[in-house]
């Protein structure tokens, strides 16, 4: 299985825009993929 290191830089409070836009195909991805996660503000 392939590994996947994505990252997220919060910008302010979670809103529409940013949850269909990174989060729900961050979510999908883990499904296919070994994912590692990186948060850094």
């Amino acid at each position: 299985m392939k590994t996947v290191l994505s990252g997220i830089r919060p910008t302010g409070n979670l809103h529409l825009g940013n949850y269909y836009g990174a989060m729900v195909n961050l979510l999908k991805m883990q499904e296919e993929y070994n994912c590692s996660k990186l948060f850094y503000s």
